[in-house]
């Protein structure tokens, strides 16, 4: 049985090859993704793979093209783990980059 932790990179790999299906099996029906306040678009917490579906994913396009994150370090401590990482993407008003 896999650890939470590389429960959590196999869903970084899916989601960075494009897989979303794949992202999308790994999550427990009852996940709740929380966006930071102040993010782009939208602040908040969705519950459920379709709400993530609809209240993110769809919804990059509305800032930017070209997204891409990066995972820069998996810390984890029992079933915690915690993913520090970078979103970059070229603007939709200026095409210029941005990153978070």
């Amino acid at each position: 049985m896999p650890t939470n932790k590389e429960i959590v990179r196999a869903a970084y790999d899916s989601f960075a090859s494009g897989d979303v299906p794949a992202v999308l099996a790994l999550m427990d029906p009852n996940i709740e993704w929380t966006e930071a306040e102040g993010w782009p678009l939208y602040d908040g917490t969705f519950v459920g793979p379709q709400a993530i579906v609809d209240g993110v994913f769809l919804r990059l396009g509305e800032i930017g093209d070209n997204f891409s994150v990066n995972l820069d370090q998996l810390v984890a401590d029992g079933d915690t783990v915690v993913a520090l990482e970078t979103y970059t993407w070229n603007r939709k008003d200026s095409g210029g980059p941005a990153e978070v």
